[in-house]
């Protein structure tokens, strides 16, 4: 016989739930409605719930995991993660991106399409989520790993989608750290390429991580990396990659006519927005390339602003336009943050455009390989003094 988490009261979205020792914590139960649900299974002790605002109907949801519609012991269910089948044999439910949106297709019509549209975000970062978990990637330190997806009842008839995940700490994000720096550093200084470089030597771990995910099969490509999708943890300097909910899993098809667009406007790479590209694990090298360039400059050198169209989904990227992501002063940039000589800021930034090229074939090197060379600089600034020595470059010019 299956565990039943008895839950007096409709689940309020707003309120994050914590579990403890496997009930919701009396603190939260205070800010729960009228009404009683019955939830097969439950989300281990100490999880997290991440905050949604999707919600499907039940032909919805019964589209996507059939094998629900055999569970009426239940109003709800927790599926786990842990689980060797959980979205196979065991729900019925999909198994790729692909998959997924071919299922909720015939939803996303007229004013549902929104809506749709979130669902499809939420159940794709359980897709993530899962595919990692089952994966030998669900002990790297870097990960924040999903623990389940919740689908319950609402009192509208309808269904909320909730991730549940392990919780960090206390955490900062890369972008309030930048932040600090920026506050509490002066430009050029010794201090400030101190903390550049301790920042950048922290987030070794997760450049690695995302270049891991496109080689698993099947392969997770995030496509939303940015400084607000890495959290450090206070407590012990652990750097985690969060926030799944615009990951694809599996193939990934080429870019319809008017599609909506996943990802944030600022952090895409062309090949997210431009009709007929597809991503690729090449796209998570862009984003890791233009966040390892707005670190160095405590900027957003991108040579155009990204604009969203107001009569669609759509957006208009800047490299569509024009194939050069990065300002023209990008190099004079990094110089004039961090005290570099010219030929190492110049050195960075050839390193910096091979990553973010507007052409994916064109991102020879890893992401990896472009940190360690910003890293060896800067170190070699902070102890050389005024010597401006020979830089060896892993390309030339002539690859870009």
């Amino acid at each position: 016989m299956p565990e039943y988490l008895y839950i007096e009261g409709q689940l309020n979205q707003n309120v994050p739930l914590f579990f403890e020792n496997g009930c919701i914590a009396e603190t939260h139960m205070s800010k729960l409605t009228s009404g009683e649900m019955k939830i097969q299974g439950q989300p281990p002790v100490e999880s997290v719930r991440k905050e949604s605002r999707a919600y499907m109907t039940r032909a919805e949801l019964l589209a996507v995991f059939p094998s629900l519609g055999n569970q009426n012991q239940a109003d709800g269910i927790y599926i786990d993660f842990t689980e060797p089948q959980v979205f196979g044999a065991m729900w019925g439910g999909p198994t790729s991106t692909l998959e997924l949106r071919e299922r909720l297709e015939p939803y996303m019509v007229g004013t549902h399409a929104d809506r749709v549209s979130l669902v499809e975000r939420s159940i794709n970062e359980g897709l993530a989520l899962h595919a990692l978990s089952q994966s030998q990637l669900s002990q790297h330190p870097g990960l924040n790993p999903g623990l389940g997806l919740l689908v319950h009842p609402r009192d509208n008839g309808h269904y909320s989608i909730s991730v549940y995940t392990e919780q960090v700490g206390t955490p900062q994000t890369v972008e309030e750290m930048i932040k600090f720096i920026k506050n509490n550093t002066a430009p050029i200084t010794q201090d400030r390429r101190e903390a550049v470089l301790d920042l950048l030597i922290g987030l070794r771990e997760v450049f690695e991580l995302v270049e891991v995910l496109g080689d698993i099969d099947p392969p997770v490509i995030h496509r939303d990396i940015k400084q607000s999708a890495i959290l450090q943890n206070r407590q012990n300097g652990q750097f985690k990659l969060i926030d799944f909910n615009n990951s694809t899993v599996g193939e990934e098809v080429p870019n319809p006519e008017n599609a909506s667009v996943w990802g944030s406007p600022r952090s895409m790479a062309p090949e997210q927005v431009i009709v007929g590209m597809r991503p690729s694990p090449l796209t998570d090298r862009y984003g890791l390339t233009l966040m390892l360039a707005e670190i160095l400059t405590f900027d957003y050198p991108q040579n155009r602003p990204i604009e969203k169209n107001a009569t669609s989904n759509r957006v208009v990227h800047a490299a569509a336009r024009n194939s050069e992501t990065f300002v023209p002063d990008l190099a004079e940039l990094i110089k004039m943050n961090l005290g570099l000589h010219m030929p190492q800021a110049l050195a960075i930034e050839i390193a910096l455009k091979n990553g973010a090229n507007f052409s994916p074939g064109k991102r020879t090197h890893k992401a990896t390989e472009i940190l360690d060379l910003c890293i060896k600089i800067i170190q070699k600034r902070s102890t050389s003094g005024g010597e401006i020595y020979p830089i060896e470059l892993p390309y030339q010019q002539n690859e870009l």
